[in-house]
């Protein structure tokens, strides 16, 4: 809740930054489209063909002066997200002895977990500010077995959090190029019980950085243009990593204190994606897609786990990869 919290009121922050910026390319805009004359003929006589105005009146070149002065000026998406948590390491994450492992990491994958996206758009001529968030609370595996202590359990839960302001470019070609600004919150709990041991790792991510990127459409080519459209994307980011780990240690009624530790470091990301959307009525859009998560170098529970003696009282942060991948359904508000 807090990180939640903390992003939004980021992202509203933000949206007003970046109107009082920018509010001077929207006066404008507003002068070019005067330009444009009646939408039905775009200014043009009888006798005249294409726009009245000269192509790049509205900042960008075009051959339908309807669709380039009459884009609609903001955007807005929300649904819901279908996310898979894919873990790539391979150690043991809990054992009794060296002789008595109960389970591997890469036995906790999870089934897709659910989650919902936030998106806002503002265009500002040739250009358009976003904002994006989304946020998947728990991502929740289990293990279960037998053990020389009894019956064992053990869950692996993780949350997702991102916001993401980015500026694109939008000159009327397909391809519009993407730069921003990326915070990334990610969490992870590992616990393992027996008859009357219990223990617990938490380890918390905090991602800061830029990213690049860009967006293309592979149908139509003005996205505004039929009732149907398919686009890809894909972003590149380089994050600062402040990584930290805890755990506890429970047995036969008593505790063991352990200590924590902390981590820098660098992580990349890289994310795909795939989009299609069909028009439903003249301003809203029912959209679907798939996109790829990637992360090198974060810190999770699977990495510090194995890298931590936890029984003997200490816990070290490490770092991994992990893969998030799955799918998207969202409504598309445009005016």
């Amino acid at each position: 809740m807090r990180n939640s919290t903390h992003i939004i009121t980021t992202a509203a922050i933000a949206m007003l930054v970046a109107s009082s910026l920018f509010a001077q390319d929207d006066v404008a805009i507003t002068s070019q489209i005067s330009l444009c004359g009646h939408a039905a003929d775009c200014g043009a006589s009888e006798s005249e063909s294409g726009c009245a105005v000269p192509d790049d009146s509205c900042g960008r070149h075009c051959d339908d002066c309807d669709k380039c002065c009459f884009e609609p000026t903001w955007e807005f998406r929300g649904g819901w997200l279908m996310l898979r948590r894919d873990i790539r390491g391979t150690g043991t994450a809990a054992s009794l002895g060296a002789g008595e492992v109960l389970s591997t990491v890469n036995q906790y994958d999870t089934n897709y977990s659910s989650g919902f996206e936030l998106n806002a758009r503002r265009r500002f001529d040739a250009r358009v500010v976003e904002l994006n968030y989304f946020q998947v609370d728990s991502f929740r595996a289990t293990v279960t077995g037998a053990s020389s202590n009894g019956p064992f359990v053990s869950d692996y839960d993780s949350a997702l959090y991102n916001f993401e302001a980015n500026v694109l470019s939008d000159t009327g070609s397909p391809l519009r190029l993407l730069a921003g600004f990326r915070y990334i919150a990610y969490n992870d709990v590992l616990d393992q019980q027996t008859t009357n041991i219990y223990s617990a790792l938490t380890v918390n991510n905090d991602l800061f950085g830029g990213q690049v990127g860009g967006e293309l459409d592979l149908y139509p080519f003005n996205r505004y243009d039929g009732l149907f459209h398919l686009r890809a994307f894909a972003k590149f980011g380089i994050f600062g990593q402040q990584s930290s780990a805890s755990s506890i240690l429970l047995f036969n009624g008593g505790s063991l204190p352990v200590a924590g530790s902390s981590h820098n470091d660098t992580t990349l990301l890289s994310e795909a994606g795939i989009t299609g959307g069909i028009q439903v009525a003249p301003a809203v859009t029912i959209d679907w897609g798939y996109r790829v998560l990637y992360f090198d170098g974060i810190a999770t529970a699977g990495d510090t786990v194995t890298s931590s003696n936890v029984g003997g009282g200490t816990t070290t942060v490490d770092t991994g990869s992990i893969l998030f991948h799955g799918f998207t359904l969202s409504t598309t508000l445009t005016y």
